[in-house]
């Protein structure tokens, strides 16, 4: 398989006993042809905003053959999509940066938006919400959904540990500290995350794949069988899955019904 994959893969139900993994994965996922958008707080945005969640699902683009450390901290069920199809719906990849000029810049914008409001008050008109630094970052209104948009694509390197920056200087000691920093096979880039996000910027686009929000919390993704290319699991569940299977694909179409791969063969693809 290619350094660069035409598939996005999300791997699903991670921290529960295989039993349970399964059920989870034919019954919620495969039978209901639905994907959960997690509500997710995420370290990048929580250095600026207070209790900002964001809904989204990931995929990553690591080869099928290349998935084993990536897997060792998720689960071996995976269901792998043609990227053109996700990609049709805003999903995109993950821009990571611990980048001191990023933050700086977005404090340059906070600062802009104290003196709009300042005007807005002084005009009598309706102002947004806006708190200082001190306090992290709060905004509502129409500024809000802009933000969290844009921002939810960002993730730091590494969330174990900040980048040692030099500032424009690099003696040999620091360069040392920065090579070894991208080592970490276990950092966030190592991911190669993409993210499909509900933004309310684009959600009218593709509104009928989003359900309303349930009982338990949580949006979900309605995805369409015929753009799944594989369906992943352990190879000792595949005998129990033959036997579900026709319950399982009752809602699919004959033709689009997604090829079965034994996670413990991926290397060998």
């Amino acid at each position: 398989m290619a350094y660069i994959s035409n598939i996005l893969t999300h791997w699903a139900v991670s921290k529960k006993d295989e039993g349970e993994q399964y059920s989870i994965f034919t019954e919620k996922i495969l039978k209901k042809k639905e994907l959960r958008f997690g509500n997710c707080k995420l370290s990048f945005l929580s250095k600026f905003f207070k209790d900002i969640i964001c809904e989204m699902i990931s995929f990553t683009d690591i080869p099928l053959s290349e998935c084993e450390s990536h897997c060792a901290n998720y689960s071996k069920f995976g269901i792998s999509f043609e990227k053109a199809y996700l990609t049709n719906l805003y999903t995109t990849p993950v821009a990571y940066s611990q980048n001191p000029a990023f933050f700086g810049n977005l404090d340059y914008v906070f600062e802009i938006l104290k003196r709009v409001n300042e005007i807005l008050i002084k005009n009598g008109e309706e102002k947004f919400d806006l708190n200082d630094k001190e306090k992290g970052y709060t905004i509502n209104g129409g500024l809000l959904p802009l933000l969290k948009h844009i921002l939810s694509y960002y993730e730091e390197y590494d969330k174990d540990k900040e980048f040692p920056y030099s500032y424009g200087k690099s003696p040999p000691t620091l360069l040392s500290q920065q090579e070894s920093f991208f080592e970490n096979i276990k950092a966030g880039y190592f991911e190669r995350e993409w993210r499909l996000i509900p933004s309310s910027l684009f959600e009218r686009d593709f509104s009928a794949m989003i359900t309303d929000r349930r009982e338990d919390g949580y949006r979900y993704f309605k995805f369409e069988e015929k753009y799944v290319k594989y369906i992943i699991m352990p190879k000792g569940c595949i005998p129990r899955f033959n036997q579900e299977k026709e319950n399982i694909f009752l809602e699919y179409n004959n033709e689009d019904i997604p090829s079965i791969l034994a996670y413990e063969d991926l290397k060998s693809m």
